[in-house]
């Protein structure tokens, strides 16, 4: 069988020259081939890819294929290919940035009473989706770029909390309390191996109570202590309750540091944390 060249854009609607061995039908080292309904026979090397083959289809026609198969099967005489046109699509849609409900502790407020010092209002965040078309079918998105719009402005609730007879218990250190707790403790910080974002996104450095995060923040259960209480926490000092986090429930915290290499010398360790008297 010579070697010729074959008008590859005749058989699939490409205008560029691919040169194939030209069979009329399919032979031993013959695969098929149908791109965006199209089908011709392409002779193949033995032990060549789906993935290679597509490769050197995508650098001759100066497109992008998209293909079930995968990339990594060797081809077979006789096997048949499918293969659909990549097309991108850019959308720009608006969507509402959430806002969140702050709930604080007020020790001169009685318990029981309850009140909203400030209405939460949904942000707005613009969104740039690229879409990928396979044909007419939609197989990937990619998000682009999220600009804010409008930042949200969170709902904050006061709760009172002061207990005409709470006891009021004297530290050694100095400090007054009237509750002890026994946590589990663990450290973070602002950087993306601990809280999954970088400078320049959304709410990086802020904590969930809208608070900038620095030294002498911890992040709390809020069921367990409220955020906004003020806190001598042992071997780490004065805090204030400020944050949250999905893997803080119940007697445990996490306390905020500036150097990433502090979080790991602190490590994990279960220490006393106390409720401050004066809030």
């Amino acid at each position: 069988m010579k070697k010729l060249f074959f008008v590859f854009g005749l058989a699939f609607g490409l205008a560029v020259f691919f040169t194939v061995a030209a069979v009329a039908a399919p032979t031993p080292g013959d695969v098929k081939v149908t791109i965006d309904g199209e089908t011709a026979a392409v002779r193949v090397s033995p032990g060549a890819t789906v993935g290679a083959l597509i490769q050197d289809l995508e650098k001759a026609d100066k497109k992008e294929y998209f293909c079930e198969t995968s990339p990594e099967k060797k081809l077979e005489p006789g096997d048949t290919l499918v293969l659909l046109t990549q097309t991108y699509r850019e959308m720009i849609k608006k969507e509402a940035v959430p806002y969140e409900t702050l709930i604080w502790q007020d020790l001169e407020l009685a318990k029981g009473y309850e009140a909203v010092v400030q209405e939460g209002n949904d942000g707005e965040e613009e969104v740039v989706i690229t879409v990928v078309y396979a044909g007419n079918m939609v197989v990937d998105c990619i998000v682009v770029s999220e600009t804010v719009l409008k930042e949200p402005r969170n709902e904050v609730i006061f709760i009172g909390t002061r207990d005409p007879g709470a006891k009021i218990t004297e530290s050694p250190l100095g400090f007054k309390y009237t509750q002890e707790y026994r946590m589990k403790a663990s450290a973070y910080n602002s950087s993306y191996l601990c809280t999954g974002k970088r400078p320049g996104d959304r709410g990086y450095g802020i904590t969930a109570s809208g608070v900038k995060a620095a030294p002498g923040v911890v992040a709390v259960d809020p069921k367990v202590i409220p955020l906004g209480t003020k806190l001598y926490v042992e071997g780490y000092g004065y805090a204030l309750a400020a944050d949250v986090g999905g893997g803080i429930k119940g007697n445990t915290i996490d306390l905020y540091f500036e150097d990433y290499n502090d979080c790991i010398i602190f490590g994990r360790r279960t220490l006393d944390v106390y409720v401050l008297a004066e809030q």
